[in-house]
């Protein structure tokens, strides 16, 4: 494993702190993560950090705000294996990102999502499948390393030249099965009913809130998405686990420890609820063309792939199937069989542009 301290000392050294805050300037660094810390404070106000600043001890603009990444991927063979990683919150931004100059309190504050992975994240360690499929503990303990090293930089910095440097992590964030060997969680969505009815109460499926609870004395469906769903009076209300994971070792906002652990958004939206939407999205124009269903998508994948041409972008898929929609049968749900979150971002700036001409 290569820890975060290390990779910090070698970044300061050769000139590459910038990779971390998406400025090369030390004041416009300051000033940015001034802010940062000064809007992140209504959101988590308990926070150690703010403690350490009010008793005069620390500096926000000092302060770089990081993340921690979990995910697991795929090797050779599409055998799965761990990749642990730090990145910066701060960063260059994203192709949306607004043109302009800002004054600080203005300032979008640009996220960390252009330029190449390997200058925004930083691996910690990668970890074959079968070192913890049989021994959990192996992970654990990695993590138990990660915190600490974390914690250090939070509590004691790294000097740099002239001035100490502090790295506070706010979230570690992955996909659900992540977060949910991570944090040890015993609600996840893993325990979403598969029947109608059971012998066994479900323990819930989110490690925020009570949502699918059963035999709490009144029914919590976490299917209600309204606004006055019964799961939203219960967020906060117990941990979703039944022994803290290594990483609550790292300094956060002990007032709300499940809210530490975020869903990835790239895992949650675009493998996820966007590639339902998407898939449902075009099964809905077929069913509205009132045509044969074969001839009309390859009619839809002729559009897509000159839609590609014309904007001189990838497609990845070469056609639009009701394999790729998983609808082999008219009565199925689509779902998306895809598994290139990039398809989904693709799709729907296909389907934008389709729709503008078409529709």
């Amino acid at each position: 494993y290569i820890k975060l301290s290390d990779w910090v000392s070698f970044l300061a050294k050769t000139g590459r702190l910038h990779a971390r805050t998406g400025t090369k300037c030390s004041e416009k660094r300051k000033d940015l993560c001034r802010e940062f810390w000064h809007r992140f404070e209504s959101t988590r106000p308990h926070h150690p950090l703010y403690q350490k600043m009010r008793a005069g001890e620390l500096d926000a603009g000092s302060c770089v705000p990081i993340l921690h990444h979990g995910d697991e991927g795929r090797s050779l063979r599409h055998s799965p294996i761990m990749i642990l990683s730090s990145h910066g919150l701060l960063g260059c931004g994203s192709k949306q990102t607004p043109p302009g100059q800002y004054s600080i309190p203005d300032d979008p504050l640009q996220l960390n999502f252009l330029g190449s992975t390997m200058l925004t994240h930083y691996i910690f360690a990668a970890l074959p499948h079968k070192l913890y499929r049989k021994n959990p503990e192996v992970l654990d303990e990695l993590l138990r390393l990660y915190a600490e090293d974390i914690t250090m930089l939070s509590e004691q910095g790294i000097q740099m030249g002239n001035e100490r440097l502090y790295f506070w992590c706010v979230a570690a964030k992955g996909d659900l099965p992540y977060l949910a060997k991570a944090g040890h969680m015993c609600r996840t969505f893993g325990h979403c009913p598969k029947q109608a009815s059971s012998k066994q109460d479900c323990a819930g499926v989110c490690w925020r809130c009570w949502a699918g609870r059963e035999g709490m004395g009144m029914p919590i469906p976490f299917e209600d998405c309204s606004m006055q769903a019964t799961w939203l009076q219960t967020c906060g209300l117990s941990p979703g686990w039944e022994r803290p994971g290594p990483l609550l070792g790292i300094p956060h906002d002990t007032s709300c420890s499940e809210l530490f652990y975020v869903p990835d958004l790239w895992h949650s939206f675009h493998l996820g609820c966007g590639k339902s939407f998407l898939a449902s999205g075009i099964v809905m124009i077929v069913l509205a063309s009132g045509r044969s269903v074969e001839p009309f998508l390859d009619y839809l994948s002729k559009d897509f792939l000159s839609y590609c041409k014309k904007q001189k972008v990838y497609g990845y898929i070469g056609a639009i199937t009701r394999d790729l929609l998983g609808w082999c049968k008219n009565t199925d749900m689509p779902n998306g069989h895809w598994w290139k979150g990039f398809v989904t971002t693709r799709l729907f700036q296909w389907l934008q542009d389709y729709m503008a001409r078409e529709m």
